[in-house]
């Protein structure tokens, strides 16, 4: 199928319906390499030029632009002191923090015994495509459930884990694995909480939120750079959402509402717990329509985003939201150019893992180089300096 840099112009006219539809559909189908025949990383993605030049991503990527400025004023009104919204997000972080450890040991053991079961002859790694032909694979996946059934042993599952990932990794690619970072996330997470014994987990629930929303992040970028990909789904499980959007349309605002809520997930206050309940709910949706299949390859993340919503952001204070609306629009500008900036970085990094260097065109390096550009020198140094000054609490231990 061939991908026009500008669809009809109804269906931009009718863009905030996309961006509406998406919300539920769009993350749903974050790995769509477990259905979809098409999906093969060695393939060249579009190039950088072929993204930024459509008049679809463009317009959404403005819209986006403004609904995140909006979102970032409106958390950080939620976000003031004395507010009952965050009265309540305190209450519910002082009553979940706890137990928050043992969920997350006992979802990954959950996961790893239903994966042995549901595979069997055909084991998988980590995620239903990564197939692993090996017989000690399902041994592992057991000996992580059984030592993540206690925190002194936990840390011995945590390994395991960076085992599996490992493996995977050697056998299918390093880039393969970039969508996969929230399992190492997972993994050091266990270790933090079962080394340190719940002194370090301001750390630990910090590292999370940021595996998660790269992982997220990477996905909405995966749909820019490979709309194909989602063909075949869109044509079928999600054809009702897709309504009379094109599927080029549709995976562009699906991967701009992706990239955003798990920009939020990252880099909010009290909007990165609701980010996390916003992502969570498609996750949800998506296991009727896929199945099984579904439910148990998005186990962990899920785990994980219910964590992430329960809890408030351990990340430094030049992370979090705005404090008036010059910086607010600054928050949006930043995720956009976060966003054309993962553009360059995909392709970039995809040339590289596949492609032999003279093979790789001068003019697209170029073009990828430069969309990354305005984040590394504007936004990285400023938020070098603020985390410089105000630092996050990780020094604080649990009572």
């Amino acid at each position: 199928m061939q991908y026009s840099a500008a669809s009809p112009f109804l269906a931009r006219a009718r863009a905030p319906t996309a961006v509406l539809a998406v919300t539920s559909a769009g993350p749903a189908s974050a790995h769509v390499k477990w259905f979809s025949r098409d999906a093969d990383c060695a393939i060249p993605p579009l190039s950088p030029l072929q993204v930024i030049s459509s008049a679809d991503f463009l317009l959404l990527g403005a819209i986006s632009l403004m609904v995140m400025a909006a979102a970032a004023l409106l958390d950080s009104r939620l976000s003031r002191t004395g507010s009952r919204a965050l009265a309540f997000a305190d209450t519910l972080d002082e009553r979940s923090t706890a137990w928050l450890p043992r969920l997350l040991r006992f979802g990954l053991a959950t996961f790893f015994c239903t994966a042995v079961l549901y595979f069997g002859a055909a084991p998988v790694f980590l995620t239903p495509e990564l197939h692993a032909l090996r017989p000690w694979v399902p041994m592992l996946q057991l000996g992580i459930a059984v030592t993540l059934m206690w925190r002194p042993s936990a840390w011995l599952g945590a390994v395991g884990i960076f085992v599996l990932y490992g493996s995977a990794m050697a056998t299918y690619g390093w880039f393969h694995l970039l969508d996969y970072p929230v399992f190492l996330a997972a993994a050091a997470f266990v270790a933090i909480d079962s080394l340190g014994r719940a002194r370090y987990n301001e750390l630990a629930l910090a590292v999370l939120r940021v595996g998660a929303g790269i992982t997220l992040m990477w996905a909405g970028a995966e749909k820019w750079l490979y709309p194909w990909w989602s063909d075949e789904v869109l044509n079928h499980q999600l054809r009702g959402a897709r309504g009379e959007f094109s599927s080029a349309f549709f995976m562009a605002a699906a991967g701009w509402v992706e990239f955003c809520a798990a920009y939020a997930l990252v880099f909010g206050r009290l909007g990165a717990q609701l980010s996390a309940w916003v992502l969570l709910v498609p996750f949800l949706a998506a296991i009727p329509l896929f199945g099984a299949l579904d439910a148990i390859g998005h186990a962990p993340i899920v785990v994980v985003l219910v964590m992430l919503g329960l809890t408030r952001t351990r990340l430094p204070a030049a992370m979090q939201g705005a404090a008036d609306r010059a910086s607010a629009l600054r928050r949006g500008a930043t995720c956009t150019l976060a966003g054309l900036a993962a553009v360059g970085v995909y392709w970039g990094l995809q040339a590289l893992a596949y492609r032999r260097f003279d093979t790789i065109e001068p003019g697209l390096t170029a073009v990828a180089a430069l969309l990354a550009l305005p984040l590394l020198m504007w936004c990285l140094p400023r938020l070098s300096r603020s985390t410089y000054r105000h630092p996050a609490p990780w020094y604080r231990t649990a009572p």
